[in-house]
């Protein structure tokens, strides 16, 4: 794919994607809200009713009452004809609210008007368009990791440890490394493409380093634009020593690259 021809999409964009939306979408949607309205109507209607059912019930009981003292000749606080027509106007207002409440529950879709679309593509389809010195995040994220991890297991067997890659969802650690002693560290591995500016450190991995100092590696791996065989390893000893999250609700921190690639040591 071409850039002339992603150029060229967005002419249509809005046209399959509203296309996409009717279909798809809309009608789960217009269900929710549908299902939503009709308990908020159901519970506005019943307040409504009893509220005013009530209010018309009581002034048609003194509407009966003063009917009775005035038959009688007595004097009466508010005339039969006065709360007659009070609750006369209740019961025309409960009919008027109830009708805009029907009307309320009734939901009806309009057509979407899509303001903004967006185009998600596979690497390899874009991938010649993309300049040589595209940032890190923009380009083969998940390449550069993998050889960042690689390199750091090659190197802990070169030293007669035997390195285990842990889970993705691993919190705190990329692999566990243990020597013929039966000791074993945590390494962290941060691999960037040469030229980056800082890398994320999350709460977890904060929290391993400390408590895992002094048995921890931060593994820092430049990763070459040139190939793998021109990837850089260094290990930070006890990266996190006088580091301060400042709070324990902060999910991590952004640290300089070449600042921390400095106190980086040969790996060991």
């Amino acid at each position: 794919m071409t850039s002339a021809r992603l150029q060229a999409w967005p002419a249509s964009a809005e046209k399959h994607a509203t296309s996409w939306i009717i279909a798809e979408e809309l009608p789960a949607y217009q269900a929710e809200v549908t299902a939503r309205r009709s308990l908020e109507v159901e519970r506005a209607r019943t307040a409504v009713s009893a509220r005013l059912n009530a209010e018309i019930n009581r002034l048609s009981g003194e509407a009966m009452l003063a009917k009775e003292n005035e038959d009688l000749g007595k004097k009466v606080k508010e005339s039969t004809e006065n709360l007659s027509r009070k609750a006369a106007d209740l019961e025309s207002r409960l009919v008027h609210r109830l009708e805009l409440l029907e009307r309320r529950a009734q939901v009806s879709a309009k057509p979407p008007r899509v303001v903004s679309a967006a185009l998600v593509l596979p690497l390899e389809l874009v991938d010649s368009d993309l300049p040589a010195d595209v940032p890190m995040h923009a380009k083969e994220t998940k390449e550069v990791e993998r050889r960042g991890v690689e390199a750091v297991l090659a190197v802990e067997r070169i030293m007669g440890r035997d390195p285990e890659e842990q889970a993705f969802n691993n919190p705190g650690f990329d692999i566990l490394s243990t020597a013929d002693s039966g000791d074993t560290i945590r390494i962290e591995v941060k691999a960037r493409i040469e030229g980056a500016e800082d890398f994320f450190i999350t709460h977890n991995e904060v929290l391993v380093g400390k408590n895992s100092a002094p048995n921890y590696r931060l593994a820092l791996v430049r990763v070459s634009t040139v190939g793998p065989e021109e990837d850089e390893l260094v290990y930070v000893l006890d990266p996190f020593a006088s580091t301060d999250l400042g709070g324990l609700d902060a999910t991590g921190i952004r640290i300089d690259w070449e600042k921390t690639w400095a106190k980086g040591v040969a790996p060991i």
